[in-house]
């Protein structure tokens, strides 16, 4: 049996409660006791500790963003910076000199991120560099955080003069763009199956199957079939809606997590559609 499915066949057998993470920070402290595992498991094995859908998606950008990059410290938060403002007001990202000045409009997990992956310019074509939150002329300043995964922080990164001395590999770099849908199923399988249990929605078979599936599109490497990425994806939202409708009305937690992030499992299908189309 494989790695997930033994995973998640312990994780019904178990059916542990989730880490009760008030805040980003305190999500992150307990994700960081995981240690260092590969990124599938850990995508797996954050989502399992999550008691909202902003640490599944937590859970699964650090497990994507570890599968397509090198350079992730142990127990880092690292975020993938692309965008840049549109409007001009400031400036994108360029390298002169050896160094990164500009700005980068999002980053997921402001608050808490420790390493930057940076391109230059608004695309990954000009290249990336790997930096510390810490290091000289790097600045972290915070957004308004949004509706949608408004639990999770988002800010923006201003460069001046930062050294751009650790280039990042981008042969994997291509793969970004499934690898965060297909780490969002992994992470839910976990937070899915407690919460089916939590309102009597008898789950467990299906999602099963949908790991099953999962351990088989990873096996071939999770890039490799965006149809078959995008079925499990579909099969994944649904128990979703089912999940979030069971909650309609209710004034916990749970529920309300579930009428303002719900979104999150389906909001992919329409990106892998269109790749799917293209191959």
């Amino acid at each position: 049996m494989s790695t997930l499915q033994d995973a998640f066949s312990r994780f019904l057998s178990d059916r542990p409660d989730a880490f009760a993470a008030p805040s980003e920070a305190a999500y992150k402290a307990h994700w960081q006791t995981l240690g260092e595992q590969d990124p599938l498991a850990l995508a797996f094995a954050g989502g399992a500790i999550a008691d909202r859908l902003a640490w599944v998606f937590a859970a699964a950008y650090q497990g994507a963003v570890r599968a397509c990059f090198d350079g992730a410290r142990d127990g880092a938060w690292i975020a993938l910076c692309v965008s840049e403002d549109r409007t001009g007001e400031f400036p994108g990202v360029v390298l002169e000199n050896g160094t990164l000045t500009g700005s980068k409009s999002w980053i997921a997990a402001s608050d808490t991120v420790d390493q930057l992956i940076v391109s230059v310019g608004p695309s990954l074509h000009g290249g990336c560099h790997l930096l510390e939150r810490n290091d000289p002329g790097v600045e972290v300043v915070a957004r308004p955080r949004k509706a949608f995964l408004g639990d999770l922080s988002q800010g923006a990164a201003n460069l001046t003069s930062a050294s751009a001395s650790t280039p990042v590999d981008l042969a994997r770099a291509d793969r970004f763009g499934v690898a965060e849908p297909f780490f969002v199923v992994v992470a839910a399988m976990p937070y899915l199956a407690r919460e089916g249990a939590r309102l009597d929605e008898p789950v467990d078979d299906a999602l099963a199957g949908i790991v099953r599936d999962l351990n088989g599109i990873a096996a071939a490497g999770f890039h490799s079939d965006v149809r078959a990425l995008l079925d499990v994806q579909q099969r994944c939202a649904a128990i979703g809606k089912v999940l979030a409708r069971r909650s309609e009305g209710t004034t916990d937690g749970p529920g309300a997590d579930w009428a303002e992030d719900g979104r999150l499992l389906g909001m992919y299908g329409r990106g892998l559609r269109a790749r799917a189309q293209s191959d």
